[in-house]
């Protein structure tokens, strides 16, 4: 009896004095206190073709390189890194053979990938590596292809900070980009978007940029202004995007012989939301601002569509900062797999960073106790268990009930970003769809071979690309 009296002394006492720790021992940092879910990723540049020969309407995709990261608070911490990532769909395509036919089949090679738990991972390849590593607080991948001068990296990242803030941010770069025979070539790409959520109020912060140091194409002709403009409008040909304010400089007399004359091959750049035109004089080149719409112009005249995508801010981060050049490949030869001209679209730097952090309250609903005020004393006792001992040592109150042990219930769907479940329910689509439609005749095998030449047709397509980035891979199970 004596034993059964100090057992339930201590439990009326600890529970007693439960509020007061609330009190007196808050929570240092937001990890304690929070939900969050934040989500990276990033490609340097990202070449897809359609044609309407493809079997489902599928657009064919090769990420040179790409990486993402993904951390939420239920110690889910997913890394990806690809040099050259072939999208979703064709990245399964082995594996999903081997299902179909029942025969061993390598996996796609070129990827490192780690989860929570994990070692740190690196591959290398001859003129590309890859890094991923996943941590209870940060998730970290990067790929790259190439060196100076001439390469491309992706870096995603997604950590807690100090404080319990947490930081989610995409990152690439690009030299020496060569697309087709020599007719686009590309330089000192960097591009940059990153997101910070408060700890205690899960308020966003969001940042991002782009500079481009040099776009030079043969077959461009530009007329060079007398004059440089008060106002350069940057003009964003996107449906339902803001026009930002137009960039202000000071007007200045563009010197002979290239004032109000056309020039033929210039080096355009762009930085700080305005294009400028490097033209050479008495030492160094002089960077002259140009108004967007000459720029687009001027590229749709030599046969490339240009446009530039802004960082749109999404309800839990910022999406799709980037340049996409669009151009078309001509009716092929006549064969069984491709009919019509087919379309080409080229997207460089684009990322994603979003953070979804959300705060715990700490009121009756959440913990089961009334809050406490600066004395120490609740203001409603009704929930606490009561003090009388009975003769098995208990209260008969002893313990409120709880629920699934005492957890609290996490809707973690909710606790997703948008846009991750909604990517992640379209890929999840596009697989099941693939899969159905590769069971679905007496046909399979050709199918899978239409689906393996078209990621040929890819590779083709971006021929230039890897011809300059020197990249070897070596295909083994």
């Amino acid at each position: 009896m004596r034993l059964g009296r100090a057992r339930g002394a201590l439990l009326a006492g600890l529970v007693g004095v439960s509020p007061l720790m609330w009190v007196v021992l808050p929570g240092s940092s937001a990890r304690a206190d929070s939900t969050f879910e934040g989500f990276a990723q990033s490609f340097g540049v990202q070449a897809t073709l359609t044609n309407a020969s493809l079997p489902l309407g599928l657009t064919a995709e090769l990420n040179v390189p790409f990486s993402s990261a993904h951390l939420n608070r239920l110690q889910q911490s997913d890394a990806t890194a690809s040099s050259i990532y072939p999208g979703d769909v064709v990245a399964a395509l082995p594996g999903m053979g081997g299902a179909l036919f029942s025969v061993p089949t390598p996996r796609y090679p070129v990827i490192v990938t780690t989860q929570y738990g994990d070692d740190p991972k690196d591959a290398v390849f001859p003129g590309a590596s890859m890094h991923a590593e996943s941590g209870s607080e940060h998730a970290y991948s990067k790929g790259q292809v190439g060196s100076d001068p001439s390469g491309s990296t992706s870096t995603s990242r997604v950590q807690v900070a100090d404080g319990g803030s947490v930081v989610s941010t995409a990152e690439s770069t690009v030299d020496g980009l060569v697309l087709g025979d020599d007719q686009f070539k590309l330089s000192g790409l960097q591009t940059r978007v990153r997101v910070v959520a408060d700890g205690g109020t899960g308020k966003l912060t969001r940042s991002s940029s782009i500079t481009i140091g040099r776009i030079n194409v043969p077959a461009l002709s530009m007329r060079i202004p007398c004059t440089t403009p008060e106002t350069v409008p940057l003009f964003v040909p996107a449906p339902g995007v803001p026009q930002p304010e137009p960039a202000k400089f000071p007007v200045v007399e563009i010197p002979a012989p290239f004032g109000c004359n056309q020039i033929q091959n210039p080096d355009i750049g762009f930085k700080d939301g305005s294009f400028f035109v490097a033209l050479p004089s008495a030492g160094a080149p002089v960077n002259v601002p140009l108004a967007a719409e000459t720029v687009f112009d001027a590229f749709k005249a030599a046969g490339i569509e240009m446009s530039f995508q802004p960082a749109v801010d999404s309800e839990t981060g910022l999406t799709g900062v980037g340049f996409t050049f669009k151009t078309q490949i001509s009716e092929a030869p006549d064969n069984q797999y491709f009919k019509g001209p087919t379309p080409v679209t080229f997207k460089v730097g684009q990322g994603v960073a979003t953070v979804d952090l959300r705060p715990l309250s700490l009121g009756s609903d959440a913990s089961g106790i009334s809050p406490v005020d600066a004395t120490g004393t609740s203001g409603d006792t009704s929930g606490l268990p009561s003090t009388s001992v009975d003769a098995a040592g208990l209260g008969a109150g002893a313990l409120p009930s709880v629920d699934t042990g005492g957890v609290l219930p996490v809707d973690i769907t909710a606790a997703q970003p948008a846009d991750s479940i909604s990517s992640a329910a379209t890929r999840n689509e596009r697989t099941t769809k693939l899969a159905s439609y590769y069971r679905g005749g007496s046909d399979t095998a050709d199918n899978i071979y239409i689906a393996l030449v078209l990621t040929a047709a890819v590779a083709f397509a971006a021929t230039s690309i890897m011809r300059v980035f020197g990249v070897g891979f070596r295909w083994s199970s």
